[in-house]
């Protein structure tokens, strides 16, 4: 079990769904959401000297409003490196291109793309390769 799990979204769907997934699979003792990645880069920037409050894993939309999952990923990277090796960036999206495969590529802490909406066995199956490489 992950000790905590931001979810970056700006659609209240896909944060509820997520988040009742998490929980119900008991994937992470703390989910937490957010949906305005600035809202998520200022905790995160917070508790960037506090490893206990930062999360194992990000989901992180791609396409938002005022702050885009790659703008936050920009901001993410100016974290110290030990603090961002603590956690994996989960990207999700219901569109894709070519360019945005090309782009996460660049951000070491971008583990994994998901397509929504978001399912219960993606999450087990993340859940299975968490298990594994921990």
């Amino acid at each position: 079990m992950l000790n905590k799990v931001i979810i970056i979204d700006d659609s209240l769907f896909d944060r509820s769904l997520i988040e009742r997934l998490v929980k119900k699979y008991s994937f992470a003792d703390k989910v937490t959401s957010y949906n305005d990645a600035r809202d998520a880069i200022e905790y995160l920037q917070l508790v960037k000297n506090e490893p206990v409050e930062f999360p194992s894993m990000i989901f992180l939309d791609i396409y938002m409003p005022m702050m885009n999952g790659f703008e936050f990923l920009d901001k993410y990277m100016e974290l110290p490196e030990g603090v961002r090796d603590l956690c994996t960036v989960i990207m999700i999206s219901s569109t894709f291109r070519i360019e945005d495969s090309q782009r996460m590529s660049i951000y070491p802490a971008v583990k994994k793309f998901l397509y929504k909406p978001f399912s219960a066995q993606m999450l087990l199956e993340l859940q299975e390769l968490y298990v594994l490489n921990s």
